[in-house]
């Protein structure tokens, strides 16, 4: 399971989403990050609750109507950068 870490505010703008780093990581990153259309709507699905790799993908297939090998390439694009940069971390989706 992925969840949002607190290290980012985010903001809608249009059909972007920009992450704005706060407190200790706004210390370390100097600029933010913007996500286009597909991550925003994955980032608006992990504000809802964890999710996992799963859900993502399957959201990402239905929506766009693409094969699951080139999703999960997506999916996971956007998961390893997340957790790079820490905007997401890896739960066990227990609350």
């Amino acid at each position: 399971m992925y969840e949002i870490t607190e290290n980012f505010v985010s903001r809608r703008i249009m059909d972007s989403i920009v992450l704005v780093p706060v407190g200790d990581m706004a210390a370390r990153m100097n600029g933010m990050i913007t996500l286009c259309d597909v991550g925003a709507q994955l980032w608006e699905m992990l504000m809802e609750r964890p999710r996992d790799r799963g859900e993502l993908i399957s959201y990402i297939v239905e929506e766009y109507a693409i094969d699951e090998a080139v999703a999960a390439e997506d999916v996971d694009g956007l998961l390893q950068t997340a957790l790079e940069n820490g905007s997401l971390r890896v739960t066990t989706g227990r609350t």
